[in-house]
């Protein structure tokens, strides 16, 4: 599984343009960081008791922007995560929340790095 798609990006400049490119990946970096920040505050305090919609909706909201953006390894996590909490499978939670933050690093790296290849 890819961390970042060369087809969907292939696609974003087939849609606007090789000019906008720099601009789109570092408004998903800043979108990330975004729905990084509301993901760990509400994970930090997920209990299998408590109400699944705030962190459903926070790993729904990981899935569009990574999923836009073709980051295809958290899609896929956040989709778990997401699929998981949406069938009540909280033994899966913890587990699934860990990929979701290991790939959320990773696509972050990624996308940083090839931020900055495009604005050489």
């Amino acid at each position: 599984m890819n961390i970042l798609s060369k087809a969907v990006i292939d696609q974003l400049i087939r849609d606007t343009s090789l000019e906008l490119l720099p601009i789109m990946v570092n408004s998903f970096i800043d979108e990330l960081d975004r729905r990084t920040i509301t993901f760990e505050e509400i994970a930090i305090e997920w209990r299998a008791e408590a109400s699944c919609i705030p962190l459903r909706d926070a790993a729904h909201a990981l899935k569009s922007c990574s999923g836009t953006f073709g980051a295809e390894l958290l899609f896929e996590h956040a989709k778990n995560l997401e699929d998981a909490l949406r069938n009540e499978q909280h033994e899966l939670v913890p587990e699934y929340i860990h990929e979701v933050r290991t790939a959320i690093q990773k696509t972050h790296q990624v996308y940083s790095a090839y931020r900055d290849e495009l604005n050489q």
